[in-house]
């Protein structure tokens, strides 16, 4: 629920307000750059802005919205502002951004639409509407919409990033790796990109360069999931069996409801002999995903070595049924995750396809 408070001009005051705003921030795992835009918003009103309704603020207010992840309020505050002003850019792109988080293509693709009729030269709507794109199998147009969102702005490295995952599922992965190498060297703390060089890496079977990339993202970004599953894919494959259990459960902790890391670990487990605790992991996997077909294959590998042979047929059939080409085996190159897209969104003030 949001948190209102009433205030008057005062240094004390705006001392109390900040520390609430950091417990805040604390408790609900507010980002930074939203801190410093509620930070911002409270600053103003106790310099005596009387203009509570002004285009700024309600975009001030979607924007913090947005962050924590409430789409409905969000989008409240963006309507607001395009009811002060029609014409407003941020407004129209944020709200675009704030439609894609809840699937709403098409009201995306008009906001983002009409922020290109305002300033055609403004790169976020091109690169957001290319996220919606890619997300929805368009990858030829998300190639040219990130393509044209650089054209614009060269120094944005999520435009890089991003577009090196449209090249990496499409299989180009010269173009994929070039970007990506583009972008941590805009931005050499950028994990996000690190992590996707890593995958493309890992299924070339440069293992080692794999390792070297995912190692650094988690040394910038120790909470980033992905690299850590991907990791311990890597420490797998090596048969270092303990190191990837670590790294799997480290995966794990950040993002519980992951099967796959499940399966990951059931595997390290089986690879020390640890078959019950293989199997447990396994459980899970399906508890969360019961349409987990490699879940159900391992599973009855591990079944099968306890000689419970009916139920490892069991999952074995369900496997294939879900899943005909595991016929083969599986792989783990289909495992490696890249990282979320990155979307990008405006201030109130001026437009911006950098996130602040």
């Amino acid at each position: 629920t949001p948190m209102t408070v009433a205030v008057k001009q005062g240094e004390p005051l705006m001392r109390v307000l900040l520390a609430l705003l950091v417990a805040v921030a604390l408790l609900t795992s507010a980002s930074c750059q939203a801190v410093g835009e509620l930070s911002s918003a409270i600053e103003r009103n106790l310099q005596g802005d009387a203009t509570a309704n002004t285009v700024e603020s309600a975009i001030d207010r979607g924007n913090l919205h947005l962050r924590l992840g409430q789409l409905d309020e969000a989008l409240a505050s963006y309507n607001r502002a395009l009811e002060l002003d029609s014409d407003s850019l941020p407004a129209h792109n944020n709200r675009g951004v704030a439609y894609s988080r809840q699937a709403r293509y098409a009201a995306a693709a008009a906001d983002y639409g009409r922020a290109i009729e305002i300033s055609s030269q403004f790169g976020a709507p091109y690169y957001n509407l290319a996220i919606d794109q890619a997300e929805q199998g368009r990858l030829k147009e998300a190639i040219e919409g990130f393509t044209l969102a650089i054209s614009l702005d060269p120094q944005l490295a999520s435009a890089y990033n991003n577009r090196g995952r449209v090249y990496q599922d499409t299989g180009q992965v010269a173009q994929a790796l070039a970007d990506y190498d583009r972008a941590v060297a805009l931005v050499p703390t950028f994990a996000l990109a690190y992590n996707n060089r890593g995958a493309v890496y890992f299924r070339q079977g440069k293992l080692e360069d794999a390792a070297g990339a995912f190692t650094r993202a988690i040394a910038i970004d120790p909470r980033l999931a992905a690299a850590h599953r991907n990791l311990a894919l890597v420490q797998s494959a090596f048969e270092r069996f303990d190191q990837a259990i670590q790294s799997f459960t480290m995966a794990i902790q950040l993002a519980p409801q992951q099967a796959e890391a499940y399966v990951g670990r059931g595997r390290a487990y089986s690879g020390l002999g640890k078959t019950e605790l293989a199997i447990a992991d396994y459980n899970r996997a399906i508890e969360l995903n019961p349409s987990y077909s490699r879940a159900y294959y391992h599973r009855a590998f591990a079944l099968r070595s306890q000689e419970k042979r009916r139920e490892a047929n069991d999952d074995y059939a369900r496997a294939l049924e879900l899943n005909p080409r595991l016929m083969i085996g599986p792989t783990d190159a289909a495992e490696v995750v890249t990282a979320p897209w990155i979307t990008a969104d405006s201030g109130s003030k001026r437009p911006s396809t950098s996130r602040r």
